[in-house]
Order: structure tokens, then sequence, then C-alpha cells
């Protein structure tokens, strides 16, 4: 593979350099490594106008089109940088300033390839770790609209389990300092929508404490579908726009899940839509992974090849909007009984995503649904493993039901799943899909809800990390 290492600080022989220096250092024994620093460049202010919209070029030149050039040669690009001032420095946004040709905002637009990988290290002087992840937030953005594949950590190093990490100059071999609270707690917005609306939800969420929010769109009807509306997409800026406010990241969605084999044609295709829709919806809201439901087939149907089908169908639209399919463990009912989907244990649903892109399709983990079947969801983790399982559904059950309760309310072994999801090194998300316990309440007892499950799930949080800290090197 080739990797370019890009120092996004001016400073070619300072900390950010150091470190740049021994991540070369380390991937040049397996990879063809070039490393660049931005202060190398001349590279002058973007002026606005708007050309390259209509061009997919820009009139200036300068070096400009000689660092893209570095962009298209690499298969990984790792970004370096400093913090200043709470963000990336004014040199390397100049340079993504001038990347607006690459950008898949308007068409036309040039293109760097497909396929790209990119990481981020962040660091800073003193311990204020949410500074590194601003930084972080900020090249992760900048990667998406340039088609570069979002990847969770930085790929070298001693921690290669971990997500992207802070460095800290204060301590001086720059080893990796973790971040705390790494993983981001999110939570799912179907009740607290019904109750509030989707915009003052993203705002309960965010004042409840949560670092991101999975978006429902399933259970949409009537005049509420604004999947329906022709103004949809402005109505997914609108959201965009109020989570940003919030100061909550909006990471995962949940497709509609009305699609059924068995209905007519004409609702088949509507329903299918529905779904097209919601994966555009979803890449507005910047979301990196979907959850869109299986089909279910006759027994006697070929299962596999009509939901490959089904899946490869939406992976263009998924790919334009930058947003991976989870493909959900699921169960269903024969009588009276609760069994397993054809997808509902680590092997099958892995041997399933084997025949998938990996780059535009992941599994998500529904712990209660793996529970319910019998099967211990610490032993799903670990038979998916960290490649594989991007999303996790997290609820309690009573073994019998799909109850979708507080955790700790129910019979689940926490112990197990955290030490399973941290010794694996598990890179996604924490979701709490909690909607069964959010249902059973009050409105104007949610919010007090709300802060009680960011409580349960820092604690999840709290044992996952503890455990990774035991499976790897800090």
């Amino acid at each position: 593979m080739k990797v370019l290492i890009m120092n996004c600080s001016p400073v070619r022989d300072g900390a950010t350099a150091e470190i740049a220096r021994m991540a070369a250092e380390n991937l040049e024994t397996r990879h063809e490594v070039r490393s660049v620093c931005v202060d190398d460049y001349v590279i002058s202010f973007c002026r606005g106008c708007r050309v390259c919209h209509t061009t997919a070029q820009c009139f200036m030149r300068d070096d400009m089109d000689r660092l893209i050039r570095e962009y298209e040669w690499a298969d990984i690009i790792l970004s370096v940088s400093p913090s200043y001032w709470a963000d990336v420095p004014g040199q390397f946004k100049t340079f993504i300033d001038r990347c607006t040709p690459w950008c898949d905002t308007h068409e036309p637009h040039a293109s760097i390839g497909s396929g790209k990988k990119g990481y981020v290290i962040a660091l800073r002087t003193g311990s204020n770790v949410k500074e590194c992840e601003r930084i972080i937030e900020t090249i992760m953005h900048f990667y998406g609209h340039m088609g570069i594949d979002k990847c969770a950590g930085p790929g070298c190093g001693p921690c290669p389990q971990r997500r992207n990490h802070g460095f800290c100059r204060e301590n001086l071999k720059y080893r990796y300092r973790k971040k705390e609270n790494h993983m981001k707690l999110s939570m799912e917005h179907h009740v607290i929508r019904k109750n509030f609306g989707d915009a003052e939800a993203i705002r309960m969420i965010a004042k409840a404490g949560f670092d991101a929010l999975d978006f429902s769109f399933y259970w949409l009807y009537g005049e509420e579908n604004f999947l329906d509306r022709e103004d949809r997409l402005e109505y997914a800026k609108e959201l965009r726009a109020v989570a940003d406010e919030a100061g909550i990241a909006i990471t995962q969605a949940h497709a509609p899940f009305d699609l059924k084999l068995i209905a007519s044609k004409e609702q088949q295709a509507y329903d299918y839509e529905q779904i097209v829709r919601a994966i555009e919806f979803a890449g507005i809201l910047d979301v990196q992974q979907i959850v869109v439901h299986n089909l279910v087939t006759a027994d006697n149907a070929d299962f596999e090849k009509v939901n490959l089908e089904f899946y490869r169908s939406l992976e263009a639209t998924a790919a334009k909007a930058n947003v991976r399919i989870a493909v959900e463990n699921l169960w269903k009912r024969a009588g009276d009984k609760i069994i397993g989907e054809r997808l509902s244990t680590p092997k099958t649903l892995s041997a399933f995503l084997d025949q998938l892109n990996p780059e535009h399709f992941c599994a998500c983990l529904d712990v209660g649904h793996s529970a319910i079947l019998g099967q211990n969801p610490a032993d799903f983790v670990r038979g998916l493993g960290p490649v594989k399982l991007q999303a996790l559904h997290i609820h309690d059950t009573d073994l019998l039901g799909d109850s979708h309760t507080l955790p700790y309310l129910g019979k689940h072994n926490w112990a197990e799943i955290t030490r399973a999801l941290g010794e694996t090194g598990y890179q996604g998300d924490l979701t709490l899909e909690i909607v069964g316990f959010l249902r059973a309440l009050p409105k104007d007892a949610l919010f007090g809800a709300l802060q009680l499950a960011h409580a349960v799930g820092r604690s999840l949080i709290a044992d996952i990390e503890r455990a990774a800290c035991r499976g790897g090197t800090a």
C-alpha cells in the first residue's frame, strides 16, 4: 500500500514532525511511504469565487496541484495535526479550502480517486483532549467530502486496537495518550422525536450529555413522514444545522423496515424508495452507517440471492451519500416462538458480509436479539471481530422477549459483553436502543430518563475502556 503522511503543521522540526517521523518509521516496514509538510507548498487563500463549481478546477496556479498529486498517488492518507486555537493550523485549513474543486457537494467536481482510506493523529499542549477530538472531526469531515474513507484509528503505533488518539506534548516520549471517553455514546431518538419532534429531540439528547445520535427513519406514517416531502433534503440540512449548534454528531441511522416481499409490487416499490431516500437523507446528516434490515423470504426461497441483490442495489446510493450500510442480526416469529433469521449467528452474518463490498457494508450487532435467541452476545462480538462489527444496538431483555429496556434492568451479562468489546478492539459508537424503556414513561419524565441512560452508557464505556487497556498496550 502507498501511504502519504501529511504534516499539517507549518513547523518542519517540531513535535508534529517528530510524531509524523515515528509513524513513517513504523509504516515503512510494510508500506511505501511518502512524507510531506504543508509548509513545503505555496498555496494561496481560496477566493470564494465558485468558478470551480462549474469547471471542477481552480483558476489559480500555485503548488496546490503538486500537493493534490500526492493525494492521488496514495492509498492511505495519515494527517498529523497540532492544535492551533483548538483546530487545525491555518496553512492546512487553506489547503482544505482550496480542495473545493474535488469536493462532492457540487457537480461537476474533480476526483482524487476512489478506495482511499484516511486516518488522523492530533496533538496539543496540555490535557484538553476535546481539542484533539475537534481536530479529528475537522479532518474526518474533509476526508468525507473528498471521497476518502473515514477510518477509525491512526493504524500505527503501539495501540492498534484504539480509535483516533490525542497526543499530548506533556508526555515527553510522545507515547500514545488514550482519549478520555474516546468511544462515542449515542442515543436512538425515535421515542423522543415522537414526543417532541426531531429538532427538539436532537437538542434534548445533546443536553443530556450524549456525544452522538442514532437517527430513526422507521415508523414514519402519514403527515409525519418527511421522506415523502419534496423538500426533505432541505429538512435534512436544517436538522444537521440543529445538531451542529447543539454540539452533537449524528453518526448512525436506522432505515425504514416496512419493505415486505409479500406486499403488492406497488407497495414494494414505495417501501424500497423510502429506504433509498433515508440513505440520501442520512448522507446530508453526515451519518457514518445506516442499519438496513434484510428482506424476509419464504422458507424455500433463496434468501442469500434475494438479499445480496437487495443490498447491492443500494450500494451506489450509499456510496454517493458516503454512508455505510450496516446489516443487523434479526429474529422472527414462528407461531408463538421467536426463532433466528438467516443472519442471526456470527458465522452466517460474517459469511454474508464476505460477499459484499466492505467499503460500503458492515455489521450491526443487536445484543438483545442475540440474547433472546440463546446466543451469548459476547461470543457474537468475538465471532464478528472489530473489522466487520462497526455498529451496536445496546439494550437489555429478560432473555425471552425483545423488550429493549435499559441495561442492567434485564438479565444480560454486561461484564462479559463489555469485556468482549474491549478485548476485541471494537471501534464504533456505543448506541443505546432503549425504545421499550422510554416508551413506557410519561412525556415529562423523558429528559430525566435520558440523563439516567447517559450515566449507564458512560459506565458501560468505562468498562469497555478498562477491558481494552488490559487487552493491549497503552
